[in-house]
């Protein structure tokens, strides 16, 4: 190899770490050189890191139907925005999703958690293509649940959280899976969440955030508002309150360029209570009100924060991009609406990776997302429908 190539292997790192993953991905096969590089963790953390691996847009089209209709792989894909102009997008065939995937959560270190109609969990790199199915957990936890992904700071393992707390008559229940364990642990915390209390996770994108994930809660009863975070590595839980004067909307919880965490408040009544309202957490239980907006009385949901002072928002079946010192709606998007039924479109800030969904857990598979048994993973039902 030195005669064909006298290139020093750091200066191939350097080359290398500045191609695509599907290029990379490429390039392992040339050698038995490249391959040892584009596969060590040292190459895998540094790509991911590299300034030219930027945060791009991306956002998941998900695809419904009046009624029902077979899984097909073609109904929900993903566009991907080549930079910050946001003025043209690919659509990568490795990013087409099953229609049975209901939701995702992430992603972080450029994986998402994937769930399907029938509450299957998986792991999933899109950019590598891979994705690892999860064992089966509670039968509690098969539907109406919230969901938390992320990975542990100490041992670098991710780690999905789902919480069930729709049952009146008992407490809230969590369950927490462990990738190197490859299962779950279930357990009750009162202190954390009790009857009384409901929760939501962010209905877009991810609130992970320097080895915490957060979830916004509030009392059925008192009406008390506040975050409820959890430390990924401890699976300890913290109460942070939010301010009193947070007026009442639809709020959500978001992450601020990646550095802080964001809550929006948002109403679209009458014109002239149409109001959205954002918050940043810089410090921990400190918050600082960003902008208050009267906006077009036909935005219904804030869906996220984009760079600089921009956020998302809905507008009917739309994603438009809005602007917090303006006070204005930019631009509408413009992704193409797939024939017959309705779309919905989620954004999320996304980075590639080479991180692996199954990456030093012998005996554990991972799958080609367009797999045969990727989608028989999907669309079976639970093992413990059946007991």
């Amino acid at each position: 190899m030195s005669d064909l190539c006298p290139l020093t292997d750091d200066l191939i790192t350097e080359i290398l770490i500045r191609l695509p993953v599907r290029s990379q991905l490429r390039s392992a096969a040339v050698c038995k050189l490249w391959y040892e590089i584009i596969k060590s963790s040292y190459f895998t953390n540094s790509h991911f890191r590299h300034e030219s691996n930027e945060n791009r847009l991306l956002v998941y089209r998900c695809h419904f139907m009046p009624t029902k209709k077979p899984a097909n792989h073609d109904d929900n894909t993903f566009a991907i925005f080549q930079d910050d102009s946001l003025n043209s997008y690919d659509t990568p065939g490795q990013c087409h999703v099953p229609h049975v995937v209901w939701s995702l959560t992430g992603p972080c270190k450029g994986v998402f958690c994937v769930r399907s109609v029938n509450s299957q969990v998986a792991l999933w790199n899109i950019a590598t293509r891979r994705i690892r199915p999860l064992p089966d957990t509670n039968p509690r936890f098969f539907q109406r649940i919230e969901v938390g992904f992320g990975a542990d700071p100490v041992t670098d393992e991710f780690k999905v959280v789902l919480i069930h707390c729709h049952d009146p008559y008992d407490l809230p229940m969590f369950a927490v899976y462990t990738s190197r364990a490859d299962s779950w642990r279930c357990f009750r915390d009162e202190t954390a969440l009790g009857r009384d209390d409901g929760i939501r996770q962010a209905r877009h994108g991810s609130t992970f955030l320097k080895g915490s994930y957060y979830w916004y809660k509030s009392n059925l009863y008192t009406g008390k508002r506040a975050v409820l975070a959890m430390d990924m590595h401890s699976e300890d839980f913290e109460e942070i309150e939010v301010p009193e004067s947070v007026r009442m909307g639809v709020i959500d919880l978001h992450l601020w360029n990646d550095e802080y965490l964001g809550l929006s408040s948002c109403s679209n009544g009458d014109e002239e209570d149409s109001f959205v309202e954002i918050w940043v957490m810089k410090e921990k239980g400190v918050w600082t009100k960003m902008s208050s907006l009267s906006l077009d009385s036909r935005l219904q949901n804030v869906l996220g924060f984009w760079k600089g002072s921009g956020f998302f928002a809905s507008l009917g079946w739309e994603l438009v991009l809005c602007d917090m010192d303006s006070h204005a709606a930019i631009r509408n998007l413009e992704i193409p609406k797939k024939g017959g039924g309705y779309d919905l479109l989620w954004p999320f800030s996304y980075k590639e990776s080479l991180f692996s969904v199954s990456e030093g857990y012998d005996g554990f598979e991972d799958y080609d997302i367009q797999s045969a048994e990727s989608h028989s993973f999907f669309v079976k039902k639970p093992r413990y429908l059946y007991e």
